[in-house]
């Protein structure tokens, strides 16, 4: 369990490496150049937590079935960003005013990256993105967009591989 950590210095990154069954929650992290990165991680749960101006709020790498849920990720360059991994579900998080790289199908609010499969991003707000999509499955395969309102954005969402974007609000 990470409970109500926060950080006001320049930090690589708050949690970086693999954990199974866990919490991260409550937590404060601006200006870290990624605020949380899990390698292989398996049913852990970030919840809550506010990440600003960094390159990156939370980024998942291997592993399944994690829970990203009700946080805030603003004025970073990618806000939630998911790479060969399955089964996990984003949902009632708020990512605003992402850069990105300007390539909307390789960086965006919301991403799910090669590999990332059969995952589920529902009811979350993304707004005023500029030079990226607020949502892109490009490279993913047999992931649900659902319920999703994306405002004020340059882009639209990307869809994926045989995938489902159904009821946002764009």
């Amino acid at each position: 369990l990470y409970d109500s950590l926060s950080s006001t210095r320049k930090n690589e990154a708050f949690f970086y490496g693999a954990l199974e069954n866990s919490l991260i929650s409550n937590c404060k992290l601006p200006k870290c150049t990624y605020g949380v990165i899990l390698h292989a991680s398996s049913k852990v749960t970030v919840e809550c937590c506010d990440f600003s101006n960094s390159e990156s709020g939370i980024t998942i790498v291997g592993g399944s079935e994690n829970v990203i849920r009700g946080n805030t990720v603003s004025n970073c360059d990618t806000g939630i960003d998911l790479t060969n991994t399955t089964n996990n579900t984003i949902s009632e998080n708020v990512a605003n005013n992402s850069t990105g790289n300007m390539y909307p199908m390789n960086s965006a609010a919301i991403s799910l990256r090669s590999g990332a499969d059969y995952n589920i991003v529902e009811h979350n707000v993304v707004c005023d993105c500029t030079g990226v999509a607020p949502i892109s499955s490009y490279y993913g395969h047999h992931n649900i967009i659902d319920g999703n309102m994306c405002a004020r954005n340059k882009y639209g969402n990307y869809g994926g591989y045989h995938g489902i974007i159904t009821n946002n609000y764009c």
